[in-house]
């Protein structure tokens, strides 16, 4: 991990709501000798109180075979959307 100081003044926007992206991943059964892929169901947060109700909510939804990755949902113009990805990882 590397950190810096910054001037804060150098951010040109900040969103107060972002909207959220949960991904619950789970291996799928595969054939024998033949390595599982995953498959995944996603939802779509907005109007949380910060991000770290939108893990709480994760943490408490995912079922025990699943992990989960949560991404803040970031709209830089109507026809680009963009994730940035702001924790767990993708299988």
């Amino acid at each position: 991990m590397e950190v810096r100081r910054v001037d804060p003044r150098d951010a040109a926007w900040q969103l107060l709501s972002p909207r959220y992206r949960v991904y619950f991943q789970r291996r799928r059964a595969a054939p024998e000798g033949c390595c599982g892929a995953y498959e995944s169901d996603e939802y779509e947060i907005s109007e949380a109180a910060d991000v770290l109700e939108v893990l709480a909510w994760a943490e408490k939804t995912a079922a025990d075979n699943q992990t989960y990755v949560v991404y803040a949902l970031v709209d830089s113009d109507p026809s680009s959307l963009g994730l940035v990805r702001v924790a767990g990882m993708e299988n």
